[in-house]
């Protein structure tokens, strides 16, 4: 979640303007006045992405590559993001402790993604 304003810093002409919108979580809109009037812009308000999103367009947008919603990756990458929302969105009649192997798997999964992500992005191993 936190290397997408990263991004931010490459030269602006290889991201078109959505995606520099989407990488730095801002929207894009129309100008109607002012300098830029006639263009579209990324502006100031926030425009947040889910994490999944950020994951796919990385893998897209540099190797080409996807990753299959239905591989085994994928879906513990899913109940490792269960566990992390439970953490930072936690409701009441839930607990949001995960259990020691839940913590494990997570710590897993995450690190499984960003080697994959680096792999893709990158082209070198993290690890």
């Amino acid at each position: 979640n936190n290397i997408m304003s990263d991004f931010e810093s490459l030269p602006q002409d290889m991201f078109t303007l959505h995606e520099q919108g989407f990488l730095v979580e801002r929207a894009v809109a129309f100008s109607g006045s002012g300098a830029n009037a006639g263009t579209f812009e990324v502006t100031n308000r926030p425009e947040y992405k889910r994490l999944e999103d950020k994951i796919l367009f990385l893998l897209a947008r540099f190797s080409g590559d996807s990753m299959d919603n239905g591989s085994t990756l994928w879906q513990r990458f899913d109940k490792a993001k269960e566990v992390r929302d439970r953490l930072t969105h936690p409701k009441k009649d839930i607990s949001p402790a995960p259990s020691p192997s839940d913590a494990r798997r997570t710590m897993e999964v995450a690190l499984e993604v960003v080697q994959l992500v680096s792999e893709k992005v990158w082209g070198r191993s993290v690890i």
